[in-house]
């Protein structure tokens, strides 16, 4: 890690921020289908006590994406002020 936030280091940076954007959003849309399909199965068959774990399964994913999606904005938050701070003093 750099001690200074130069040019290169910048981009490296949104790159990789970028990188992590595209796969939450690839996540996001795989619980999404994955919310979908099940949502069609269960539809289909009367309610039972067996339907509880795929709907228990389809909270899990989804407040797993969120808690991803929750760092995410966090650390851009954290570069953010890191970059005025940083103008601020260079």
């Amino acid at each position: 890690m750099s001690a200074v936030l130069d040019a290169g280091y910048r981009r490296q940076l949104r790159r990789s921020f970028m990188l992590c954007v595209v796969a939450t959003t690839a996540l996001a849309l795989s619980v999404l289908s994955d919310g979908v399909l099940t949502a069609l199965r269960l539809l289909a068959t009367e309610f039972h006590v067996g339907a509880l774990l795929p709907v228990f399964s389809m909270a899990i994913e989804v407040a797993c994406v969120c808690v991803l999606a929750w760092h995410i904005r966090s650390i851009t938050r954290r570069a953010t002020s890191l970059a005025a701070l940083n103008a601020q003093l260079g």
